[in-house]
């Protein structure tokens, strides 16, 4: 999922989830993203 947001974002898209609260379309959703980002990247 990492890499399918990361991609969406480089073109200059935003996603946002129909069943769960992830808005990257908003200052404070891509601002929720980034701890999960660093979380989901630890082994």
């Amino acid at each position: 999922m990492l890499l399918i947001l990361d991609k969406i974002d480089a073109v200059g898209g935003g996603f946002r989830s129909l069943t769960e609260t992830i808005d990257t379309t908003t200052p404070a959703g891509r601002m929720m993203m980034q701890p999960c980002k660093k979380v989901m990247v630890l082994p």
